[in-house]
Parts: structure tokens; sequence; C-alpha cells
């Protein structure tokens, strides 16, 4: 079954409202003449449903407590929805540990977490904010070394058949090499979701572009490949959002502490 799609151009008159809705989740913005209302209503217990879209929504209920007014001497007649990775890494634990043996390779698919990202046609961001916010995490061989992440454990599918997809997510095809003549182990993966972009297929569904990741068989170090624009698992994939840290290089390197534990 297709998905609606929740991102895009909208055209907003002065006086309209037009909310997002997940469950007991809504995003609300409103165009008046010299500013936009923009709330952003959060509750404690996020029920996962499909995102809904209200083109004419009623406003004078909201609270203002969730309320941000963004000021300017004119305001646009279209906004820009974008659905944006999350803006840290994302911390990824399957419910089991993974080995890759010597000299193999495997490919995983992870979900990771989406941002609401509305912004004006003339490029001014209103609002960027995830649908449902991720646990902090520390990920790194001690509290010095490392960096601070989202953790959203889920498991790691090894075919994108048997990925459940929710539309306020996206799959990560993941291609793993390990050219060590040991195996590596994986209970956690730190998937660096701020390089990536992110496209839909014809069902709407999300995904980013592909990693893959070569542990060398003489270091401690990992190799990131930014592979092609477009994933391989889907024919007809459309960019629909840019990577939050735009890399000219496509390939990386890392210590293998900071992408598996």
């Amino acid at each position: 079954m297709s998905n609606t799609a929740w991102w895009g151009g909208f055209d907003i008159t002065e006086k309209q409202s037009i909310a997002w809705t997940m469950g007991n989740r809504r995003l609300v913005i409103r165009r008046d003449s010299f500013e936009y209302y923009v709330w952003n209503a959060l509750k404690e217990e996020i029920s996962e449903q499909n995102i809904s879209i209200d083109r004419n929504y009623s406003s004078d209920d909201l609270n203002s407590d969730d309320l941000i007014r963004h000021l300017n001497k004119t305001t646009d007649e279209r906004i820009i929805i974008e659905p944006k990775l999350a803006d840290r890494s994302v911390v990824a634990k399957p419910s089991a540990t993974l080995k890759v043996m010597s000299k193999g390779e495997a490919q995983i698919y992870v979900s990771t977490p989406l941002w609401f990202s509305a912004k004006t046609s003339s490029g001014a961001v209103l609002i960027d904010t995830p649908w449902q916010r991720p646990s902090d995490s520390w990920f790194g061989p001690s509290t010095r070394i490392g960096e601070l992440c989202y953790a959203k454990y889920t498991d790691a599918r090894l075919n994108s058949e048997n990925i459940e997809y929710h539309s306020y997510r996206a799959v990560s095809p993941i291609k793993i090499i390990n050219r060590h003549p040991e195996a590596l182990s994986i209970e956690k993966i730190n998937v660096p979701v701020r390089l990536l972009q992110v496209y839909h297929d014809e069902d709407s569904r999300l995904w980013t572009q592909p990693l893959t990741i070569t542990r060398e068989a003489d270091e401690d170090n990992a190799e990131i490949q930014l592979d092609s624009e477009k994933p391989d698992n889907s024919p007809k994939l459309t960019l629909v959002s840019g990577a939050r840290d735009i890399s000219e290089k496509k390939t990386l390197i890392r210590n293998l502490t900071s992408l598996f534990s």
C-alpha cells in the first residue's frame, strides 16, 4: 500500500493553517501578512501512526506554549517541507550480536528517525524538529573519546523486504566488508546520518543513500564509502532532501571504534 507523501512544496494563503499530524503529535504552520505561526505540539507518549495532512486546520485551540512566531516584512506564498535525517549520528543496536566473517561481507538495512523541516520558498527556516526524539547516547571507547549521538535500537535486516516501513523513518542500506583475518563483531552501529541524502520511492517510502564500510586487513581503521547518489534497492527513486553535512569526499577514514562496538 502506498503511503501519503507529507513533504514537498505547499501553497499557503494568508490566514491559512496547515497541520501535519501523527497520532497525538501535531505540527501546524499558519501564515499571516507579516509573520508565520508555528506550533510544535509534542506529547510525552507518541502513538506510531502514519502522518496525515490537514490543509485547512483550525488553530484556535492550540496551546500558546507550543508556539513560535517568525516575523518579517513579507511572507511567502509557498513553504517547503523536507524529511531530514537526525542532526547527530544515530546508534543502532541489532537484536543480537552480528559477526561478519573474515574476508566476508554483509548487506544490512537499518531504519533511522526523521526530522520535520520547514522553510519558506526564500529559504528561511521555520522549524527543524524530530517526529520522535530519540534518546541521547554516548558512543566511543571511553567517556572522553567519542561523540554524543542518538540511540534508536532497532533490528538490522538482511533483506529490505522484511523491513516494517513508517512514514517518520528512513531506511539506510549499509554494506559491511571485512578484509581482516578475524571476524568483525558488531553489537552497535554508529550510522553517520548527517552525511546522507534522503530519497523517496514510488510508494512514498523513504530511503537514504547507501553506505559501504570496509575494514582493511591490517588496520584498525575503517573506510566509509558514500555510495552512488541513488540506492540500488529500487529502480525509481527521487531525491527529496540533501545531507546536513556536505562532504566533497566520497571516501572517509574513521577509527573502527567510532563505528562499531
